[in-house]
């Protein structure tokens, strides 16, 4: 665990503190797209039951060369999460190099998979448009997260 920053007020080690150092380990020198379910929203910091340290995750990944993709669309997070009875928060995100973010055209949610009367689950995918090296646009694919935490990686270099 050397070099790791562990972010949580309760010293307990996530997941979400090892992922920035593997990835720039693996593709630090190489365009990249990655996210999935991080259950890390910011707004989670000083609320009693949960372990703290979300905004500063952010800026270690900030650091470590992932930006997060959200911030030219929207101003603040944005509600990925619907179990019922829970507040709003945004624990799925889309990270990719610097390269790639500038290519970035497009991120929004499509709620209704998460919040129609039967939904496929508790999260909401986030939909990424990227453009190609010509400037044409195309669905990036939808990296999504399940509610067990899994994640998605690729290779942006199309």
């Amino acid at each position: 665990m050397d070099g790791i920053e562990i972010t949580t007020t309760d010293a307990s080690v996530w997941e979400t503190n090892v992922i920035p150092h593997e990835l720039h380990r693996l593709f630090g020198h190489d365009t990249f797209f990655w996210g999935g379910d991080l259950n890390c929203d910011p707004k989670m910091d000083g609320r009693r039951g949960f372990a703290g340290g979300n905004q500063r995750v952010f800026d270690i990944y900030r650091e470590a060369g992932s930006v997060d993709l959200r911030p030219r669309f929207h101003d603040t997070f944005q509600q990925t999460f619907f179990r019922p009875g829970t507040d709003s928060y945004q624990l799925d995100h889309v990270f990719a190099d610097h390269a790639t973010e500038q290519r970035v055209a497009g991120w929004a949610i499509d709620p209704a998979p998460a919040s129609g009367p039967e939904p496929l689950s508790d999260h909401a995918p986030i939909l990424v448009t990227i453009a190609d090296n010509t400037g044409a646009t195309a669905a990036g694919g939808q990296v999504e997260g399940d509610a067990a935490g899994e994640s998605s990686a690729a290779n942006a270099s199309t």
